[in-house]
Order: C-alpha cells, then structure tokens, then sequence
C-alpha cells in the first residue's frame, strides 16, 4: 500500500481559512495570498500507515496518525519522491519531534517580511518553514534555493504547484461524503 521501491507520493496539504476562522489564519492568508496553514503527510512504510506532521500556533511539533482533515478549506498537493527521499525527510521529522520543536510566532510574522531580518530561533518553528525544511531534506535539488526563515503557506503552495513532481488533488471532495461530525481519521483516505 505504502511502499515502493520506485517512489512514492507524499501529500503536501494547505488550508484556506474561513471566514469564522481564528483571526491569525485569516491575517496570514489575506496577507500572503489565501493559504494560512500547511501539512505535511508521508508513509511510516514500517507500521504501514500514513503520519501528518506539523505545528499549531501554542504548540509542539506533532506526528500523528490520527488527524482528521474535517475542515472543508483543505487543499492536496502530491509530490513524486523517491524511497530514499522519503526516508531522509522521515528521519528528519522524526528527529524535529524528539526534539520537542515549540511553535515560533515572532518567526512567523517576520516570515511575511521579503528579507529575513534575524537568525532562525533554535527549537522553534512554524508551520510553512517547517515543512519546508522537511521537503528540503530530501534532497531535491530545486526546493534548496528557497529560504525556509521566510516562507508562508501561500508561497510554499506556488512553489510546490510549479514543481515538476506536483500533483493536484482536493481532499475536500473526499469529505463531503463524510457525516459533518463525523471525526474517523482521514489519513486512510489519502492512499488514492
């Protein structure tokens, strides 16, 4: 299901705030261009399941298995990896989650800056830098340019929408199906 010795798609998913949602994530989006938070889900090929990987403002960076994507502004990017790609960029957020990485809010809002103004805070990040530095990881040579101190979901998404490895896909269609108070984990819905 997961594995492939040739490659593999891991999900790059954005969400696009409401119009009830947090001030924040309407800030950020309005700010930089719709997107106010970014995902990140790859396969755990050993236990054969999907992990979602990210932070929320207040918070530790997370690894989880059991994250409902009930949100209908949710958007998927799938990118081609290889096997080895994929297991550098684990390793990777592996290692940022032992480390217990704390949400940066000031390297947030300094990110919608066009210059980086300070050093990067050590055991801090937010969101779009985070998975940026996850995908910069695996080693593809045309992510490296970028500067992950200055990145915003919505500039993440014109870079990953350009990418040649990129494919669309709408997680929301998937969930109108679902009842609205429906919270079964969606990871199991992204194996298509």
């Amino acid at each position: 299901m997961l594995d492939n010795c040739n490659g593999m798609h891991i999900k790059v998913v954005f969400l696009q705030p409401g119009p009830n949602a947090a001030f924040m994530n309407r800030l950020v989006a309005k700010a930089t261009g719709g997107f106010c938070h970014v995902e990140l889900i790859f396969p755990d090929v050993q236990r054969n399941q999907w992990l979602a990987t990210s932070i929320h403002s207040n918070e530790s960076l997370y690894l989880r298995t059991d994250k409902t994507f009930s949100n209908p502004g949710y958007t998927v990017l799938c990118l081609w990896i290889t096997g080895e790609e994929c297991c550098r960029m684990r390793q990777f957020a592996h290692k940022q989650f032992e480390s217990n990485i704390q949400f940066d809010e000031t390297g947030m809002y300094l990110a919608l800056l066009p210059v980086q103004l300070f050093a990067a805070r050590v055991g801090k990040t937010f969101c779009s830098k985070y998975v940026l530095d996850c995908l910069q990881h695996t080693g593809i040579p045309a992510l490296q340019q970028y500067n992950s101190n200055i990145i915003s979901p919505s500039k993440l998404w014109s870079i990953l929408y350009k990418h040649e490895r990129c494919v669309v896909g709408a997680l929301h269609s998937r969930m109108q199906d679902l009842q609205n108070n429906d919270k079964t984990p969606l990871l199991h819905l992204l194996d298509a």
